[in-house]
């Protein structure tokens, strides 16, 4: 009994606790709330073979591979993402057996790109562009996924494979013969990214070039066809990003007794006390993606079941007709030219999804009927976030890394340590941004001292800027 177990921890030992309205509204109800961990939802932590992994090192465990465009953001260094995310399988087996056979003493691997990022197979890579992976890593996190993921159990680690990692555990403990600025390459270095691919300029970090002698490992080009998200639900997500679900179950598509909703399973690991989730770029990105994609699915199928247009042209009688009929593929093919009431209305099922075209065009109508209720507005009022002097946010920052700063600690940071602090955790930094603007609405827009008057109604739209941090524009 849920209810029972929340009693008796605060009878035991805890004088109060916290409740997110959800978990209390399904308390109250006598109901499990969507995303309790008796729900299917819980995760075990996250198991040292994993913790210090580089991004291409995630991406060579991975058994999909996600694929996406992230660039970095000037100034602040925010993570952005340009593009569509695709999924692609990954066969570990035969991407460890292709790596190169190192000396003996060596850990570290340099590795090329792939030909073509960009469906551009002609282009070519710089040479002086590598990425780098420590083999060891690689082995130990492998060995690990093959003993307690069952969806792991099919792989193969060869016997040259098995070698080299005992070697590699004899040479090299806990990293401390290896350069330690070849070890945060791939974080301090990188010039053009996506999601499991990091790409770095080795000549800027390391001194001197790379030797001549030392092999150098390409990626082969990924040529299989893309994983479906629709098909693949149930898998996807445990198999792309295994240092997040290290035994491989509670992911997306598990099924659980009370049924969670996708917007409800993303924002429920977001906004988790485990930070693994929104300390997650490449994931971020990716579960954007995912609730898009089947947000934009089950619009399409409602529209093709409910929506009906009229037909314009009876082909039959060849006269002009009133008549309706309910929208399919067959109706939309060559029938837009010469509907334009069709044409018109053909992408309205998107108005429920953000940044599209009919969502701002269902926005703009509903404003321009408060204009002609209300009439014209006051004020137009922008607010920008002053994120790296808001010394409230790097405290919440550093208690959700683990950390205790004070105030004054805080106010002592250095402007890269705080871009630092906002790039490692942009959901909590968002959604500071989002708590202080509401406070500043209830309390001093809309408060008793009424500093610009009373307020009637009201609009706004949050934006991201160049940089990454969010401003409002409102009305």
């Amino acid at each position: 009994d849920l209810l029972a177990v929340v009693n008796e921890s605060i009878q035991e030992s805890i004088e109060s606790i916290w409740l997110c309205n959800k978990f209390k509204s399904a308390m109250e109800r006598k109901k499990i709330p969507p995303g309790a961990q008796f729900n299917k939802m819980k995760v075990p932590e996250v198991p040292s073979v994993f913790i210090g992994l580089n991004t291409l090192e995630q991406r060579l465990i991975s058994k999909a591979t996600v694929l996406m465009k992230m660039v970095i953001l000037p100034r602040g260094g925010q993570r952005a993402v340009r593009g569509q995310v695709i999924n692609f399988p990954s066969y570990v087996d035969c991407v460890i057996s292709e790596l190169p056979r190192l000396s003996s003493g060596e850990d570290i691997l340099y590795i090329q790109q792939p030909d073509s990022i960009g469906n551009r197979p002609n282009d070519s890579v710089p040479d002086t562009i590598y990425h780098t992976c420590r083999y060891s890593n690689v082995m130990q996190a492998l060995k690990w996924l093959k003993q307690h993921n069952p969806l792991y159990g099919d792989i193969t680690i060869t016997k040259m494979s098995e070698d080299m990692f005992h070697h590699k555990e004899e040479k090299v403990t806990d990293s401390e013969n290896v350069n330690e600025d070849i070890l945060e390459m791939d974080e301090t270095g990188i010039v053009r990214l996506d999601a499991l691919q990091p790409v770095v300029e080795a000549v800027d970090l390391i001194q001197g070039s790379i030797p001549i002698e030392q092999q150098i490992h390409k990626l082969q080009r990924v040529t299989t066809t893309p994983l479906s998200i629709f098909e693949n639900q149930n898998d996807l997500e445990v198999l792309a990003f295994p240092t997040l679900y290290p035994n491989g179950e509670n992911g997306f598509g598990t099924i659980r007794e009370v049924k969670v909703t996708p917007l409800e399973y993303f924002q429920t690991r977001m906004l988790s006390a485990d930070s693994r989730w929104a300390c997650h770029p490449a994931y971020i990105f990716w579960a954007c993606n995912i609730v898009e994609a089947l947000k934009l699915q089950n619009s399409i199928s409602i529209a093709m079941r409910m929506r009906s247009f009229r037909i314009g042209h009876c082909e039959k009688s060849n006269k002009e007709t009133n008549e309706k009929e309910l929208l399919t593929a067959g109706l939309l093919r060559g029938r837009l030219e010469n509907n334009p009431h069709l044409r018109e209305n053909c992408y309205s099922f998107m108005r429920d999804i953000r940044g599209t075209q009919a969502y701002w065009n269902s926005v703009k109508i509903q404003l321009f009927a408060m204009f002609r209720t209300l009439g014209p507005p006051t004020f137009f009022v922008t607010l920008s976030a002053d994120d790296n002097n808001w010394v409230d946010l790097m405290i919440v920052l550093s208690r959700s890394m683990g950390q205790n700063l004070s105030e004054e600690e805080a106010a002592n940071l250095s402007a890269s340590e705080r871009r630092e602090l906002m790039r490692t955790n942009p959901v909590v930094t968002a959604r500071h941004f989002a708590h202080r603007f509401q406070c500043f609405l209830r309390e001093v827009i809309k408060g008793s001292g009424q500093p610009i008057g009373e307020v009637v109604d009201y609009f706004w739209r949050i934006e991201f800027q160049l940089r990454g941090s969010p401003h409002v524009h409102s009305m």
